[in-house]
């Protein structure tokens, strides 16, 4: 593979190799103990990790594909891998967004809360300026 196609090599290796330690990082986490529902940090370390792995993984797949599979065939599978990854970018991009959503709703709250808290802190001769 690396004499007849350098660049599709390089890319294969680099996705494969970045997608097997961090899957090999996820495993690690999830068997150190650390409490991830404590910590939510962690959880979003983790959920972070499994969304790199998942992405270059399936790259690795594409790619593997695209370099053997016979020419004859090649338009059939890469049409075929053509829609199955512009699936899972749209899943990807939709749960990106669904976590945004949620991120930005809970900033919004926690501003509120602090803006409340700060406001019923004041004395009324502080309103009277």
């Amino acid at each position: 593979m690396a004499d007849k196609y350098s660049v599709l090599y390089k890319l294969f290796m680099t996705c494969n190799t970045i997608s097997f330690v961090t899957s090999l990082s996820i495993i690690m986490l999830l068997i150190s103990g650390l409490p991830l529902r404590r910590h939510r940090i962690s959880t979003w370390i983790a959920m972070l990790a499994m969304w790199i792995a998942i992405t270059l993984t399936a790259a690795t797949y594409a790619i593997s594909v695209l370099a053997f599979t016979p020419e004859s065939e090649l338009s059939t599978f890469s049409t075929t891998v053509g829609w199955a990854v512009l699936a899972c970018v749209g899943l990807m991009a939709l749960l990106f967004l669904c976590h945004v959503v949620r991120l930005i709703v809970k900033l919004v709250r926690k501003v509120l809360k602090l803006v409340r808290k700060a406001s019923t802190k004041r004395k009324p001769e502080d309103l009277i300026a």
